[in-house]
Order: structure tokens, then C-alpha cells, then sequence
């Protein structure tokens, strides 16, 4: 019994001291990895303290390099007064030129807007000297904007124009034009003196709608809208002590909340709460198929607000057109059209300005009385908003191109003839100029056009009729990608990254991107680290043939948001070796479908027409979607080469890249081969 006890005893002491021995090496464990976590934690801190620390030695360098410029060119300036003048010249040149190019960004963000003219500044216009000052104080604020470009967001209300280089200012070679105008020479006949007075082709340009009419198979604009609500809306921003402001809003008869947001785009970001009162008499959150009562609070409102909000029908839209049309029909009229003219002396910019407050002073106030809308609102930015239906109907687009030619405004012409080709092409009818080319040139480069013969018809669909009939989707699947960061948006979203294989064969991708070379526009692609081409084109069908084949394999419904349609807005893209799309989120798009629809995309797709590179350099020529702690990007702003964090698409010829377009992303570089994709975004029902 002895012994047992002691054996007991000993084997006791024996289990303890293991036990001791395993604490000890879990706790040496755990420290150890503590350490690594630290280690880890202080590298990527490094790293964060170095990238930021050579931003702002970038930064540096460039502000010195500015300021000793600026200085040497002072310096010149005191020493040599002649060599100022020329510095001026060429500073106001390239002012201009910004002041231009910043005109055409607000163009493209309010869309197809009527019959302005694309400035959106009207106070002071008819002042030669407070129109002096504000091309001075927007010269200045442009000479700091210099070289900055906006990343694609092509809203899908100006995409066709974008692609428009008629929107260049264009010289007359001669000189006559102008000085025919100037000294009031009567017209001559259009086809014999067509290059010496524009006056007569913008009177041909016009005359050229009644054969259009004659084509016209019966297509109405739609009925005058029961507008019968106008709510008052009180907004109130998160800030303490902030004011609340009242404005209003025109809805039609039984508008609910989604048709107060589609009114309210784009002056809103998305996130505002619609507060009303409901049953009960108090207070909540009402949702998008709720109506709106009389009286509603709109929380956290980025924007400043104009007085009054409504959106024309295009009925409305239509009659407006109409008025500004007759307008300048008026011969009285049409000599100020020459005076302004005349007093702009061919500054594009400076004629817009003359020529919107002649529209503020004379025209718009009776379309705000014909249209019952408020006369206490400044009618300019009031009837920019109500014109941005004017595109969604072929008759507005019509008679919106016309009065846009009465008032000789080059660049409106050039978009409203974009949209205009657009519904002749849905339609089947010729366009009044009679081929599409002609919208991408302004008025003086159509007169040359004008000279020769010109073919009657849009260019056909031929080409992808032919190629649409090979492939009804068979074999269509989806093929889901892992990103594991993106932990968040898999939560929200069905799909977070997604391949579609089978969508094309690759004699469809071969044929269609046949298409696009014969028939497309290339453009360098713009915007801070991208290199490419870009070509922006219409082709009827292949959006509505693209999601049928995918619809049946793909279920990205999510919440209250159900697919309606890919957008018909194609970019296609052309990579050569060395191009390349720095990491960036692709911009959600916006628009109301024919139905009156107001949709949103959250998915963007690529449709590759080319083989991926296969190399030593995996993923060259794809889509790379990078990681948060991506030491390449951190460093250098790219991820080109081989990367253990990132993550590369599985693409091949003829699949469709899916995925959400908050994700940062990268086009990567081909090394030889030529990379050819399509992008478009998938539309969701808001």
C-alpha cells in the first residue's frame, strides 16, 4: 500500500510538471505572435508614414518648381515688357481654353438641358465689365486646375456628346464667314456659297426638317402630365445651429418618394432621409413607393437648393422648344442674335454668357408663366433643371437641335443632334443631316460636309445582325471569384466579383470587334493615370442580346433593387502594350429608361473581345482587383507585377467581368499582345 501511495504520488507530480510545461510554451506562443502583430503593425505603419511622406516631397517639389517658374517668368516680365505681352497672350489662350474645358464638365453633368448655352453663370451677363471680371476670376481659379481631369463618369445622360469632337471650336479658314456677318452681306444661295456665309446654312440646316417630317411615322409626343402637387420641402443639414430652408417641388399627380428623388438628381448624394407624416399624425422615414404628403423634411442635403424644382414632360418639353424657337424667328430677334454676335468677336465663351441673359431676360420668364411654374425663382437654373428630359424623345430632340441652330450655339447643336441620330437610329428613319457623322463636327466643319455628297441613311447594323444569330447563350455559367477583404459588400450584395463564361463565342467577340474598328471613333482615354483608347458607340440590340444571354445564369437581385437592363451607353476600350488603368472605383451611372423608370447601377461589366496575356507575368493585360495593404500600390500607386495579395479575374475571350464598382481596381498593363474589352453597368431599379 506504500509503494502504491508513492507511485501515486510520483506520477501526480509527473502529470503537474507537464502540465506546467505546456502553460509555459502556450504563453511563449502567444508571445511570440504578439510580437509578430507588433512587428507586422509598426512595418505597415512605416510604410503609411514613408508613401505620405513622399506624397508631400512630391508635392513640395512641384509647388517650388511653380513658384520658380512664376518668379522667372516675373522676372522676365520687368525685364522685358514686350516678352509679358506675349506671356499673357498665351496665359489668356490656355485660360480659355480651362475655363472651356470646365464649361463642358457642367454641361456634362446637367445633361441634355434645353436650349442654353452652357454656362451656367447669368448674373451680371449683359455688363461688359462684370463679364469682364468673371472670365478674369475664372481664368484665375482654372490656372490651379490645370492638368486635373475627373475619373470616368460618364453620366449617361451626356455620354454621346462626350465622344463628340465637334465640340472643338472650329476656324474659319477664309475668314469670310465672319466678315460677310459682320458687315451685314444679304445671304447668298447655300450650295454655291455655302463656305462664305454660315448665316445660310444654319436657314438650310433647318429647312432640312421638313423632309424629316415626311418620315415621321406617326410617333406623338406624350400628353401634357396632371401636375397637381407641389410639395413643400424643408431641409435641415446635421450640423448644430444649422437653418432650415424651404423650397419647392412639382410632382404629378400620385408622385411618390422615388419620383421626389429622380426630380432632386443630381443635386442629391443618396444617402437623405425622406421624412413626412404618416398615419397617426406623427413623424417617420418614408419610403421610395410611399407618396409624398404636402409637407416633408429632407435630411442631411448636400447641395445648395434653388427655390423650386420640377421636371417638364416631354410634352412640356416639346412646347418649350417650340417657344424658343419662335423666338428667334422674329426677325428683330435675329439681329440680336448678329449684335451678339458682333459684340463677342468670336470668344465662344463670352457669346454663351450675351447669349443666356438675353434667354433670362426675354425668353425664359414666359415659359415660366405658360408652364404656371413661380416667377419669384431665377429662371435659368430653373429651366435647366425642368429641360432634362429634353433627350427622351425624338420630336423634342428635334425641334431642341433646331432652336439650338437658330441661336447659333455650336456646341448644343452637336449634342442635341448626338441624341437626335440616336432615336432616328432606334426608329428606323434617316436624320435630318442624313448620316452620323455629321454629329461629330460643329456647324463650320458640317458646311464642308455639306459641299460633298452625303449618303443618306445611319450606317446599318449589318454587321452585328449577322453575328447576333450564331449564339443563344447556351452554356452561359457563372463562375464566382473570391475576395476576401471585400467581407462587407458580401454581405450586401449577391455577387461581389463574378465571371461569366460562354456569353461570346469567339467568333462573335472576332466579328463584333470588327464591327467596332470599322465603325468606331478612338479618342484618347482621359483622366489622372490612364493611358488608352476609347471609343463611345451605339450599337441597337447588343445591351438587351448581352443580358439575355446572362439573365438566366445570373441573379444579382438584391434587398428592394431588381436588375431592369445593362446600359446602353458602350464604351469600348483598346489597350496596346505599355497602357494601362491605374487602381480607381468605377463612378455609379444614372438615367430613366423610356418607361419613365429611374435607374442606378452598382455593377459594372466588361465583355472581353481579346485573349488574356499568358506569360511570366500573370495577370498582364486583366483586371486586378487590389488589396488595402498592397505594398506596390502603396509605393508606386500600380500593381503590375506578380502580387501575393491582390487578386487577378480569370478572364478569357467572349466572358463578361462582373463586379461591384465601390471595389478598387486596376486595368493591368499588356506586355504584347492588344487588350479589347467593352464596359457598360448593370441598371437597378431605385
Amino acid at each position: 500500500e506504500a509503494e502504491r501511495e508513492l507511485e501515486r504520488r510520483r506520477k501526480a507530480e509527473e502529470a503537474e510538471q507537464e502540465h506546467e510545461r505546456r502553460r509555459a510554451a502556450e504563453a511563449e506562443r502567444e508571445l511570440e505572435e504578439r510580437r509578430k502583430a507588433k512587428e507586422a503593425e509598426q512595418e505597415r505603419e512605416e510604410r503609411r508614414r514613408a508613401a505620405e511622406a513622399e506624397r508631400e516631397r512630391e508635392e513640395r517639389r512641384r509647388t517650388e518648381e511653380a513658384e520658380q517658374e512664376r518668379e522667372e517668368r516675373r522676372r522676365a516680365a520687368e525685364a522685358d515688357p514686350e516678352r509679358d505681352e506675349d506671356h499673357r497672350e498665351v496665359d489668356g489662350s490656355a485660360d480659355e481654353q480651362a475655363q472651356r474645358r470646365r464649361t463642358a464638365e457642367v454641361e456634362c453633368k446637367q445633361g441634355a438641358s434645353g436650349t442654353v448655352a452652357g454656362e451656367v453663370r447669368e448674373e451680371g451677363a449683359a455688363d461688359r465689365e462684370q463679364l469682364g471680371a468673371a472670365e478674369a476670376d475664372a481664368g484665375a481659379s482654372s490656372a490651379d486646375e490645370e492638368g486635373q481631369e475627373e475619373a470616368p463618369r460618364e453620366g449617361q445622360q451626356a455620354g454621346a456628346a462626350e465622344s463628340l469632337p465637334g465640340q472643338k471650336k472650329m476656324e474659319d479658314p477664309t475668314g469670310e464667314a465672319a466678315g460677310n456677318q459682320a458687315h451685314g452681306d444679304e445671304p447668298l444661295d447655300f450650295l454655291e456659297q455655302v463656305k462664305r456665309d454660315r448665316a445660310s446654312f444654319n436657314e438650310e440646316m433647318v429647312k432640312s426638317f421638313y423632309s424629316f417630317d415626311l418620315a415621321w411615322k406617326g410617333v406623338k409626343a406624350s400628353e401634357a402630365g396632371n401636375f397637381s402637387i407641389v410639395t413643400a420641402v424643408v431641409y435641415k443639414e446635421t450640423k448644430s445651429g444649422a437653418t432650415p430652408v424651404e423650397f419647392q417641388i412639382r410632382l404629378p399627380a400620385g408622385g411618390d418618394v422615388s419620383t421626389l428623388r429622380s426630380i432632386m438628381f443630381p443635386v442629391l448624394s443618396g444617402n437623405e432621409k425622406v421624412i413626412g407624416e404618416v398615419k397617426g399624425g406623427c413623424m417617420a422615414q418614408l419610403w421610395d413607393t410611399e407618396l409624398v404628403p404636402s409637407t416633408v423634411v429632407l435630411s442631411d442635403f448636400p447641395g445648395r437648393p434653388n427655390k423650386f424644382y420640377a421636371h417638364f414632360s416631354v410634352w412640356e418639353c416639346l412646347e418649350a422648344h417650340r417657344m424658343v424657337r419662335d423666338f428667334f424667328l422674329v426677325p428683330e430677334n435675329k439681329q440680336k442674335i448678329d449684335a451678339i454676335e458682333s459684340e463677342a468677336d468670336g470668344d465662344e465663351i463670352r457669346y454663351n454668357m450675351l447669349l443666356v441673359s438675353l434667354l433670362t431676360r426675354e425668353v425664359y420668364p414666359d415659359i415660366l408663366k405658360r408652364f404656371d411654374l413661380p416667377e419669384d425663382v431665377q429662371p435659368f437654373q430653373t429651366l435647366v433643371h425642368c429641360f432634362t428630359t429634353s433627350f427622351m424623345d425624338v420630336e423634342v430632340c428635334k425641334v431642341w437641335f433646331e432652336s439650338e441652330v437658330r441661336m447659333r450655339n455650336r456646341r448644343k447643336c452637336s449634342q442635341a443632334y448626338a441624341f437626335l441620330a440616336y432615336h432616328c437610329s432606334r426608329l428606323g428613319i434617316p436624320p435630318p443631316l442624313g448620316k452620323e457623322e455629321d454629329a461629330r463636327i460643329s456647324i463650320e466643319a458640317a458646311v464642308e460636309a455639306a459641299v460633298a455628297t452625303i449618303p443618306s441613311g445611319l450606317p446599318s447594323n449589318d454587321g452585328y445582325d449577322k453575328i447576333r444569330l450564331l449564339h443563344r447563350g447556351a452554356g452561359v455559367r457563372l463562375v464566382s471569384v473570391e475576395v476576401p477583404w471585400a467581407w462587407r459588400l458580401a454581405k450586401r450584395l449577391p455577387v461581389v466579383v463574378g465571371v461569366v463564361e460562354g456569353v461570346f463565342t469567339s467568333a462573335e467577340a472576332d466579328a463584333l470587334r470588327e464591327l467596332v474598328e470599322s465603325r468606331g471613333y478612338w479618342k484618347l482615354a482621359s483622366g489622372k493615370g490612364r493611358t488608352g483608347l476609347i471609343s463611345e458607340l451605339h450599337i441597337h440590340g447588343l445591351a438587351r442580346d448581352l443580358w439575355s444571354r446572362m439573365s438566366g445564369s445570373v441573379s444579382l437581385d438584391h434587398g428592394d433593387k431588381r436588375v431592369v437592363r445593362l446600359s446602353e451607353h458602350l464604351r469600348f476600350l483598346k489597350y496596346g502594350p505599355g497602357h494601362f488603368f491605374a487602381p480607381h472605383e468605377d463612378g455609379a451611372q444614372s438615367c430613366t429608361t423610356e418607361d419613365g423608370i429611374w435607374t442606378r447601377s452598382v455593377y459594372s461589366a466588361l465583355l472581353y473581345l481579346s485573349e488574356p496575356e499568358e506569360g511570366s507575368v500573370p495577370g498582364a493585360g486583366g483586371t486586378r482587383f487590389i488589396h488595402p495593404d498592397c505594398l506596390a500600390c502603396a509605393a508606386t500607386g500600380r500593381c503590375e507585377d506578380a502580387c501575393e495579395l491582390c487578386v487577378d479575374a480569370p478572364v478569357k475571350k467572349g466572358c463578361v467581368l462582373l463586379f461591384a464598382q465601390s471595389l478598387l481596381h486596376a486595368g493591368t498593363m499588356p506586355r504584347t499582345l492588344e487588350k479589347f474589352v467593352m464596359r457598360t453597368d448593370v441598371m437597378f431599379s431605385v
